[in-house]
């Protein structure tokens, strides 16, 4: 398993436990990982592109990887 793929675990790992801490405490401790990357993207409008760019590469490297 490479690098990139790994990345792509921890990252899916880190988004569905921010998630569900924050459903599952009912927000006590801030909003969900998506609503803050939400509101980063709208406050920051760079950051919806440098997002875009990386998910294009995460998903380049799964569909194009040769078995």
């Amino acid at each position: 398993m490479g690098a990139l793929t790994l990345a792509l675990w921890a990252l899916i790992a880190l988004f569905a436990g921010g998630d569900a801490a924050a459903h599952f405490t009912k927000y006590k401790y801030g909003e969900t990982v998506s609503a803050s990357i939400w509101w980063m993207e709208k406050r920051f409008p760079a950051l919806h592109v440098i997002l875009g760019l990386l998910l294009a590469v995460l998903f380049t490297h799964l569909e194009f990887r040769l078995p």
